[in-house]
Formats: C-alpha cells, structure tokens, sequence
C-alpha cells in the first residue's frame, strides 16, 4: 500500500522506494544490531531497555566522525573507560 497516485508509483518508483528502505536497515540497524548486538541484549525489563539504547545511541553519536570502523573503536572504548569518558567530554578523540 502506498500514498503514490497511480501516476507516481510505476514500477521504477516503487523500486526504488524498497532500496531506499533496504539502505536504512542496513545502514541504521545492521550497526546497532551487529556491532553494538542489540539484538541479543537480554535487557527487557523496567525502563532498561530505553536507558541502554540511549547509550548507544550516544555511542553512535560520538563516534558519528571517527576515522576507523565501529568495532574497533567500541572495543578500544572497552578496554580503556577513561578513554571513553574523555572522548565523551570532549566530543570525541
């Protein structure tokens, strides 16, 4: 279903409407998923869930410009907290 006039979604369109959709999921949710295992997270319960996404979610953001892939850079942050926290005052790195 679509809100595209019969006119607006040739076959082309809708196409391109479905990679479109394709690219967010894996650009968005295959870092989060992947990367950061969201997926596999066994945090359901209270409010939880919504504060361990916002830390992603900052992660993400710090990171956003980072030369090097995503992997790295978290297990880097892993491995040295203080490094976290000053990349997080800072703005990054």
């Amino acid at each position: 279903m679509t809100s595209l006039t019969p006119e607006q979604a040739d076959p082309d369109a809708l196409l391109a409407l479905g990679r479109d959709r394709g690219l967010i999921e894996t650009r968005l949710h295959w870092r989060r998923d992947v990367i950061l295992r969201e997926e596999g997270s066994r945090i359901r319960t209270g409010a939880c869930p919504q504060a361990i996404a916002a830390l992603r979610n900052a992660m993400l953001r710090l990171v956003k410009d980072a030369p090097g892939p995503l992997r790295a850079i978290r297990e880097a942050f892993a491995e040295n907290r203080h490094r976290a926290i000053k990349a997080a005052q800072q703005g990054f790195l």
